[in-house]
């Protein structure tokens, strides 16, 4: 697995700084997350391909989708496991729920001209890209749209979550493992900026922006059922979603690249 400081080949205009956090507990640091989703790269599926893991094995890696904001194609075809792993084994990470929510408020609050964001060359970013990437991402329009998300809850009525993946003996594995906290446990509107720490929303709401399928679910699964996240755009509704990571849902999906940011650079910006 690839160090992430390697910043060779990186794109600094295209990844924002999403400051650290802290949330009843939780915290995570300093974070440079790409304004768009992953497209093929040869030498990265290479990475993928070769590195003996049993969900890459055999898959075939493409575009299959396009940012319809910026015309860039991404890899939209992939199930939960291989999306993390794409990530993971080029030395990046998956955001988490939490991170993910407040990834969509900095980008809100950027838009809308109420925070200043800025690009990994520190540079302050325009309100109209800001915009453009909001849309992409939680615009109620066609064509249908989304990612997945370093989440997945599992066991009895799904009261269990895991997060914040790594690869461990070739396998990807939770460090954190969590009975879910409260939050919504039902299919409805939510206020998705009401999260907890795990970043699953508390609040229901009457404005019907963001729609919410639960990680408890109301029948008798198997206790070894695993529902993933992800968070899905399309003309009939946004949502943030707990599902079984399989074709047809995921055929669109694709994932976005995070790595920490690397002190050492910050101080050669200055």
């Amino acid at each position: 697995m690839k160090e992430n400081n390697d910043t060779g080949g990186l794109d600094k205009d295209s990844y924002l700084i999403l400051e650290g956090r802290e949330h009843d507990g939780y915290s995570y640091p300093d974070l440079e997350v790409c304004i768009n989703r992953l497209g093929y790269n040869r030498g990265q599926i290479g990475d993928i391909l070769g590195s003996g893991l049993s969900h890459a094995a055999g898959i075939s890696f493409s575009d299959t989708a396009l940012d319809s904001s910026n015309g860039k194609p991404y890899i939209g075809n992939i199930v939960w496991e291989t999306a993390l792993l794409l990530n993971l084994c080029s030395g990046y990470q998956t955001l988490n729920l939490r991170q993910f929510i407040d990834f969509l408020s900095l980008l809100d609050e950027g838009r809308k001209g109420r925070r200043k964001v800025h690009n990994a060359r520190g540079n302050l970013m325009d309100s109209e890209l800001l915009e453009r990437v909001w849309d992409e991402i939680a615009g109620k329009r066609h064509p249908w749209r989304g990612e997945w998300l370093d989440a997945a809850s599992w066991g009895l009525n799904g009261c269990y979550i895991n997060y914040d993946h790594r690869i461990v003996n070739k396998k990807l594995v939770p460090q954190k493992s969590e009975p879910v906290e409260g939050c919504v446990r039902e299919y409805c509107h939510v206020d998705l900026f009401s999260a907890n720490r795990q970043g699953l929303p508390r609040v229901k709401c009457d404005a019907k922006e963001f729609y919410y399928y639960p990680p408890t679910i109301n029948y008798s699964p198997p206790e070894d059922l695993r529902l993933n996240a992800g968070f899905i755009a399309h003309s009939e509704e946004v949502s943030l979603r707990f599902g079984v990571s399989e074709p047809p849902w995921s055929t669109t999906l694709g994932v976005r690249e995070v790595r920490v940011r690397d002190f050492k650079e910050i101080a050669e910006l200055k």
